[in-house]
């Protein structure tokens, strides 16, 4: 109704969608995350295009990928194709820390498990799906890794990859993309330039940020100066 109104009064409306949302993965497999947390680097590609990443706690549910580095990347998912996502679950281990791990362990540690090494860097049913990932057997004790074996694992810790089928909708979203232009309200007063006494503030207009309080504080600001200002 309020964006009716709006081009009604001759405003230019930007297209809308949901901003802060998880990222949804049609993916059979990736059930056997659900209930997981985990550190690390998320980066989100358009074919081999990167659109945006962030650092810091993604969540796993039934069919998304969600916590706070992902909301922040998911606005930049709307209307891209081929879309997936590259997570480092080991940011802290460069490559060649973790090759050289894994072939330490096939001669220190030779009677390990494959997984009871992997559960001493990422969390347990994480270490199960990166060695399907990986096409590893479970049991496979370190003593038998081959150097395809170690590569591989190495590869997919730094590199887990999901297809991305969309976001959530606005159900599950903090915040709106898009909405009316700034540039037709006069920002001392937040006053349509197009309409006098007709004013605009928080999602209505064309602005939202980060994860952080940074859109509350857009719309607690914006409503007092439209209100300060309406009087």
């Amino acid at each position: 109704t309020s964006y009716k109104l709006l081009k009604a009064f001759g405003h230019k409306i930007t297209d809308i969608s949901p901003a802060l949302t998880a990222l949804t993965v049609n993916d059979k497999a990736f059930k056997d995350l659900k209930g997981l947390r985990v550190k690390g680097n998320c980066a989100l590609y358009s074919g081999r295009k990167l659109l945006k990443e962030e650092y810091g706690e993604i969540q796993f549910t039934e069919n998304a990928i969600s916590g706070i580095p992902v909301l922040n990347i998911s606005h930049f998912a709307n209307d891209k194709k081929n879309l997936y996502v590259l997570i480092d679950v080991c940011n802290e281990f460069s490559v060649n820390d973790l090759t050289k791990h894994f072939k330490e362990c096939r001669y220190k540690s030779p009677t390990l498990r494959t997984e009871e090494i992997l559960s001493g860097i990422i969390p347990q049913k994480l270490a199960y799906f990166v060695m399907k990932t990986s096409e590893i057997k479970e049991n496979t004790l370190a003593s038998k890794l081959t150097e395809k074996n170690i590569e591989s694992l190495v590869f997919t810790l730094k590199q887990l990859e999901f297809k991305i089928d969309g976001v959530r909708d606005f159900d599950y979203s903090q915040v709106t993309k898009g909405g009316a232009s700034g540039n037709d309200f006069y920002t001392k007063t937040l006053m349509s330039e197009k309409q006098d006494g007709l004013f605009a503030c928080g999602e209505i207009l064309n602005v939202n940020g980060d994860c952080g309080g940074y859109n509350l504080h857009f719309a607690w600001t914006s409503g007092r100066l439209a209100g300060a200002s309406a009087v």
